[in-house]
């Protein structure tokens, strides 16, 4: 189990909005592809997917442009090691893995309504916009989608057009069919 707080939290690391702050991350490759991590003080900011560590670090940076990253030195090995092991079965891990969000509020109540959608399962855009209360919001969730940092942990692969097909995913429909695939809702 991912053993939670870092090293990486000092009182050097609170900052204001201009100020550096460092990240542990690490690319490998999964059975899903490849997966590029980053971890704050908090836990997990950014969980991406692709085949190019250059263009995710970069995708990374643009969200947090004020980022210092530290490569996995020896001390934090073992837990992005475990880590990684927890997000190749994420099905069973996904609510122990600390998850350090940020957004907008409304990013954040899509984001926790996501992260209820059971493993195996799935929502249209408009069931999550009602259960946030915001039932004329669809084109917003899929927004939120979207801007989603956490890919796998926070699901937003699960959520699907109003007739139950596959839509958009930032990390491409062909990903978003085999992750449902794999999880038995495809």
């Amino acid at each position: 189990m991912f053993s939670g707080q870092l090293s990486l939290c000092s009182p050097l690391n609170k900052r204001t909005d201009d100020e550096k702050e460092s990240f542990l991350c690490n690319f490998r490759q999964s059975s899903f592809g490849g997966v590029f991590i980053a971890l704050s003080c908090k836990g997990v900011c950014a969980l991406l997917l692709g085949q190019n560590e250059t263009i995710l670090q970069q995708d990374f940076m643009r969200r947090f442009p004020h980022a210092v990253i530290e490569k996995s030195i020896e001390l934090h090995y073992r837990n992005l090691d475990s880590l990684f092991t927890q997000i190749e079965t994420y099905k069973y891990y996904s609510k122990e893995i600390p998850l350090d969000l940020r957004g907008s509020e409304f990013q954040h109540n899509v984001w926790r309504a996501l992260q209820e959608i059971p493993y195996g399962k799935t929502a249209s855009y408009s069931e999550i916009a009602k259960k946030i209360g915001a039932p004329n919001s669809a084109r917003a969730v899929a927004g939120a989608c979207r801007a989603n940092p956490i890919a796998l942990l926070v699901p937003c692969h699960r959520v699907l057009a109003k007739d139950k097909t596959l839509s958009g995913y930032r990390w491409g429909v062909s990903l978003k069919r085999l992750l449902l695939e794999n999880e038995g809702s495809g």
